[in-house]
């Protein structure tokens, strides 16, 4: 199983998303994600989430909450054990990403973003007060990866 970590920066009205615009062959072009990447050897949780933040948007965040653990069952055994972040104090000056554009979004207006189907729905859980843990199932439907199946439980 891989593991990797996945943080929002929430201001009180704005939440920053990173848009994949900028890759080839990117399974995850024109989508709205989160910050993050895939946990290094030797390495932890709280440096990754640190790092990982750094290197997409060049801010450093300085209060990385963990909220809650998604698992993701993929298809080919691919499978991904996410932590997910919250954050709300940070330095520096954003930079563009490689992988696409770093961009504040109104709170209001996230849900009307082309997020992808289980973010959609883990989204809500990250932004509240309680620990939560999810499993997402996926399956390959004529070529395309598509959630078949979750559960989310709250702490």
């Amino acid at each position: 199983m891989n593991l990797a970590t996945l943080c929002y920066l929430r201001e009180p009205t704005q939440t920053l998303f990173l848009h994949r615009n900028k890759k080839e062959n990117d399974f995850l072009a024109g989508y709205y994600v989160g910050i993050g990447g895939k946990v290094g050897e030797l390495e932890n949780l709280d440096s990754c989430v640190r790092r990982e933040f750094a290197e997409e948007t060049g801010l450093t965040i300085h209060d990385p909450l963990l909220k809650g653990y998604i698992q993701f069952e993929n298809p080919d055994n691919d499978n991904w054990l996410v932590a997910m972040y919250i954050a709300t104090k940070y330095s520096g000056q954003i930079v563009q990403s490689r992988e696409g554009e770093v961009m504040w979004v109104d709170n209001n207006k996230i849900m009307d973003l082309n997020l992808l189907e289980g973010d959609k729905i883990f989204l809500p859980y990250v932004f509240e007060s309680e620990f939560f843990h999810g499993t997402f199932k996926y399956r390959v439907e004529d070529g395309k990866k598509k959630l078949y199946e979750h559960e989310i439980k709250k702490f």
